[in-house]
């Protein structure tokens, strides 16, 4: 009985010191010898801070830090505006199972500068049937973003799924300034698969 007991005591502590660490997130994404290291403590969906290190960028070595919403899920290194220099992208997930996007671009490897990716409730075709569960992929300078499309019954009350939402994103840039550039992630094309 005693040694039972003992044993539970012991491993109470190691199973959440196990949940704890599981939750921070600490990744580092390259391309070549330029990228990206994050660190997130993956605790609670809001007053959170990511901070960022990038790795390799010529006289450029403090690391970004600022409040993101959600759990941090994954995080993406690519060349999405496509000028040469590996950008980053990375997403979370709030409460409602939402995902919420954050990017930066390499500016020459000597800074960076944020992009941003268009609000998926902006566009009504977009929005139809969205209710999250969110899965990214990077593929040849593209953001793939898929999502189930459901829909609700309005006599029995009843949701389902009818098909798979696909969004291609590319970046462009507003070179107007070179000094400050913007950069803004555009849909190039969507369409569902039906289920």
């Amino acid at each position: 009985m005693h040694k039972k007991f003992l044993l539970s005591v012991l491993l109470i502590p190691a199973f959440y010191l196990s949940q704890a660490q599981a939750k921070k997130f600490d990744t580092t994404v390259k391309m070549g010898d330029v990228g990206y290291r994050i660190i997130y403590n993956n605790k609670k969906h809001d007053n959170n801070s990511v901070s960022i290190t990038p790795i390799g960028f010529k006289d450029y070595s403090r690391d970004l830090e600022f409040p993101i919403v959600g759990l941090l899920k994954k995080a993406m290194i690519d060349d999405y505006n496509n000028d040469g220099y590996p950008d980053l992208f990375f997403y979370s997930f709030d409460e409602k199972d939402r995902a919420q996007t954050y990017a930066l671009a390499s500016v020459a490897n000597k800074s960076c500068a944020p992009m941003y990716m268009p609000d998926v409730y902006i566009d009504p075709k977009l929005r139809d049937g969205y209710q999250g569960k969110d899965e990214f992929t990077s593929m040849g300078g593209f953001i793939i973003r898929k999502f189930p499309v459901y829909k609700t019954d309005s006599v029995t009350n009843t949701t389902s799924v009818t098909a798979e939402r696909v969004i291609e994103y590319k970046a462009k840039t507003n070179a107007s300034n070179p000094n400050n550039p913007n950069y803004k992630f555009e849909v190039f094309k969507s369409y569902d698969i039906k289920q």
